[in-house]
């Protein structure tokens, strides 16, 4: 059903959670669009069957974004993506708070983008930490991922330091569960 299939080849979810927790995981990472579009009460009701938690990847700008043209206006409810520090903040804070009802262990976004400037960075974080801090104690993690604004160790260490280094931005380096 939806979106799961394209990314999981000739398995349902049945069979991919079934293995995942025969191999001894505890938990799932997936991209919150999917779990949007095979469904909140199902996939919450396959989690519970299979003990397992999951760790959603939210992405603000591009395809995976439940906003974006390409899912056809299926998530009408979610912000268009668009380039700019505010719409992600936007689209970013629409799906945490999607994400939230699925009680994740962890929410792994797919920040900005590498072109961003660090104003542009310091407007993002400025709007979505304070955000974070009052919808959840669920960690929020800021990958460090090619494209994405913190693209670089280079690029962390000076944003970091700069800008936030009594802490607030958490970072994800999907080692897995």
């Amino acid at each position: 059903k939806g979106a799961p299939p394209l990314i999981m080849g000739r398995m349902s979810m049945d069979e991919f959670l079934s293995a995942t927790k025969a191999e001894g995981y505890q938990g799932v990472e997936l991209p919150l669009v999917f779990a949007l579009d095979y469904g909140k009460k199902e996939l919450n009701a396959k989690l519970k069957e299979y003990d397992l938690g999951i760790v959603f990847q939210i992405f603000t700008d591009g395809p995976v974004a439940p906003g974006h043209s390409d899912w056809g206006g299926r998530f009408s409810n979610h912000p268009e993506p668009a380039f700019t520090s505010s719409q992600c903040a936007l689209v970013l804070k629409k799906q945490v708070e999607d994400a939230l009802d699925f009680n994740p262990l962890k929410i792994n976004s797919h920040s900005m983008r590498d072109f961003f400037s660090f104003q542009q960075a310091h407007e993002f974080f400025n709007e979505v930490i304070p955000f974070q801090n009052e919808i959840t104690d669920i960690p929020i993690m800021h990958e460090t991922h090619r494209k994405r604004f913190f693209h670089s160790p280079w690029v962390c260490r000076d944003f970091v330091i700069g800008n936030y280094g009594d802490g607030g931005i958490n970072f994800y380096d999907d080692d897995g569960l």
